[in-house]
């Protein structure tokens, strides 16, 4: 399987190649060089590699699990160094994310995480954060990335 940044890498290049052919067709259509098909056939090709992209970036792609796994009990033992309970960091997690997720949702999330299931890189980052932690203090080592793909 190719490294994790090899795959953002293509990804990027596909997303920044077919931007550059929306661009261009965008230009050729305005000029009455190009049919309103071949402008909405490169706003395609840049949604779908925008996609791509997006899906790579979430760990969602084909041949990838979804998501992140976590050491749940380098997580347990940081929320009980600060003396909270799952709750509490739920609450300042996504106070963080600004997201209107509460209550059981946010709670399970982190149960979840504490039982070591993958989540986005986003959520562990946010919960890095408000540890004033690196991400790498609370990912599993057996993920498979590099540090500094998880900067």
């Amino acid at each position: 399987m190719p490294h994790f940044l090899d795959e953002v890498s293509a990804g990027f290049k596909s997303a920044r190649d077919s931007l550059n052919g929306l661009s261009n067709a965008f230009g050729m259509w305005t000029e009455g060089m190009l049919s309103d098909e071949g402008l909405v056939e490169a706003q395609k090709k840049f949604s779908d590699a925008s996609t791509g992209l997006l899906r790579c970036l979430n760990g969602t792609h084909s041949g990838r699990p979804k998501g992140v796994r976590v050491s749940g009990k380098k997580v347990k033992q940081l929320r009980k160094q600060r003396g909270w309970t799952q709750q509490a960091l739920a609450t300042a997690v996504w106070k963080i994310l600004d997201s209107p997720s509460e209550g059981i949702s946010a709670l399970r999330t982190i149960q979840r995480m504490e039982a070591g299931e993958r989540t986005s890189m986003e959520l562990v980052k946010t919960v890095a954060k408000v540890f004033g932690a690196p991400v790498t203090a609370i990912v599993s080592h057996r993920v498979g990335l590099a540090s500094r793909d998880l900067a």
